[in-house]
């Protein structure tokens, strides 16, 4: 298994990294977190934001972000949030999860809800779930 720090180590950003992670075939998006600093009068403040990544139906990889916003780069976030202010240089550093939910409907229907229900409305997955049956303690499968 691969992980967010093991893509640090080989000098991914996160473009790279997350072209890496989210599979080029199938349905499924994956939950990640970036870091970046800017600075606020003459402190240095450090930033943090979650969002979500999927490739689209033609396979380009898609951020979404919680405002309805979906962008193929952060930078484009950067311009036309104030509130995102330098997250065209964010990083994966000090992140070391993201989590992938597999099967999950995301795409324009996804971003068209997320709009329509505000600001935290594209971190609404639709989700599959599929029962599973647990083993009894002390038995093998």
């Amino acid at each position: 298994m691969r992980t967010i720090s093991a893509f640090r180590k080989m000098g991914f950003g996160v473009k790279q990294t997350l072209e890496a992670l989210v599979p080029k075939v199938g349905r499924g998006a994956l939950v990640f977190g970036v870091k970046w600093s800017r600075t606020a009068g003459s402190a240095t403040e450090e930033v943090g934001h979650v969002m979500y990544a999927a490739r689209n139906s033609k396979g380009v990889l898609e951020i979404f972000d919680r405002s309805g916003e979906v962008v193929t780069d952060l930078a484009q976030l950067e311009a036309k949030f104030p509130g995102y202010r330098c997250m065209g240089r964010a990083s994966l550093e000090g992140v070391d999860a993201a989590v992938w939910i597999p099967d999950a409907a995301v795409g324009e229907k996804a971003a068209s809800v997320a709009k329509a229900l505000g600001p935290f409305g594209a971190l609404l997955i639709p989700i599959f779930l599929r029962p599973a049956v647990m083993p009894r303690r002390g038995t093998r499968n």
